[in-house]
């Protein structure tokens, strides 16, 4: 993320902590833009940025998952918005950048953290499937594989050039990392070593990550909301009531169906959700056992995008209207507690 926000940097090299902000607040504005133009044309593709405030927070914050998320966002945007720069290219062959802008939002997508390579990898499987009727025509096929094409060049070079930069050194990032850490960072690791760090090395069974330190609790915490250095917590009965609404709401949009949906298309964007989320719990888990135990909660904020799966060719209905009166409240309440406990 720092290396994109070299762009405002640019402009002002004086605060570049606050340049980085800014950087991810764009990002979260041109969201916001793009979500109230889907709107105003009664799609409901970008609802998830709704599901929690912790998002919110994270394009606020000094990290690169606001990045990755405002990637995966545009990529469903292109795929399933029918009037996107992507699918108008797909139905004219007019505009000959278009490639070129695909191309590098791919090649982006594939240096991203693994956790937000899981949701890019389930949306492209999702949109193949969708849309297998008109992918598999000829020049659709040519279209599509000079984008995959460009994007898979743009990768491999700058793989190349980290390794001509840095000497192979980006292949022995461990060495490299125990060489520079304190003793509580090094191996061996044993009751010398940080609290939280390499419990499966230090013999730890994994009961320890799941039950006895709380990961679910924990992550589900950290996913609707945690400010400050992830030690600021709204009050416990206000995580509980948010957990229900938005297991009340995801169970919902997993069994509302169009009578307009045929049938695989329906297991498709369902199954997708569920191996999606599936997965990014299972990596988070292993992170946690394997790596550092932290209130991971973050690690599952690609599930948003995977949720805008649910949210294909849905249009506004009374019930919508309801869930996102009732999401926009929740989310403002959410901030107010968090200012309040700030202030005391």
């Amino acid at each position: 993320m720092g290396k994109y926000s070299n762009i405002i940097n640019i402009i002002s090299k004086e605060n570049v902590v606050f340049n980085m902000r800014t950087f991810n607040l764009i990002l979260l504005g041109i969201l916001f833009i793009i979500a109230f133009k889907l709107y105003k044309e009664d799609s409901l593709l970008f609802l998830p940025l709704l599901f929690c405030s912790q998002v919110w927070y994270i394009f606020c914050y000094i990290n690169n998952d606001a990045w990755a998320i405002f990637l995966n966002f545009i990529l469903v945007y292109q795929l399933f918005y029918k009037k996107s720069i992507y699918n108008k290219w797909i139905e004219t062959s007019k505009n000959a950048i278009v490639p070129i802008v695909l191309g590098t939002l791919l090649c982006l997508l594939f240096i991203c953290k693994e956790n937000f390579t899981i949701a890019t990898g389930i949306i492209f499987i999702t949109y193949f499937v969708l849309n297998r009727k008109e992918i598999f025509k000829k020049d659709n096929i040519k279209k599509i594989s000079i984008v995959l094409l460009f994007g898979i060049i743009l990768f491999l070079g700058r793989i190349v050039l980290d390794i001509s930069i840095n000497n192979f050194d980006r292949f022995n990032m461990e060495e490299i990392r125990i060489s520079k850490a304190t003793e509580q960072f090094r191996p061996p690791y044993n009751e010398n070593t940080y609290g939280s760090f390499k419990f499966k090395d230090r013999g730890y069974p994994l009961s320890k990550v799941l039950f006895d330190k709380d990961f679910y609790k924990i992550s589900i915490e950290s996913f609707i909301g945690l400010y400050g250095r992830l030690n600021v917590y709204l009050p416990n009965n206000l995580y509980i009531f948010l957990e229900i609404l938005i297991l009340s709401i995801l169970i919902y949009l997993l069994f509302r169906i169009n009578k307009s949906e045929e049938k695989i298309d329906i297991i498709a964007t369902r199954s997708a959700t569920i191996i999606g989320i599936i997965f990014l719990f299972i990596l988070s888990i292993y992170r946690s056992y394997t790596y550092d135990y932290q209130p991971q909660g973050r690690y599952l904020l690609p599930i948003l995008p995977i949720l805008s799966l649910l949210m294909i060719d849905k249009k506004e209905d009374e019930i919508t209207k309801i869930i996102f009166i009732i999401l926009s409240i929740i989310l403002i309440t959410s901030y107010y507690l968090f200012g309040y406990q700030k202030i005391i």
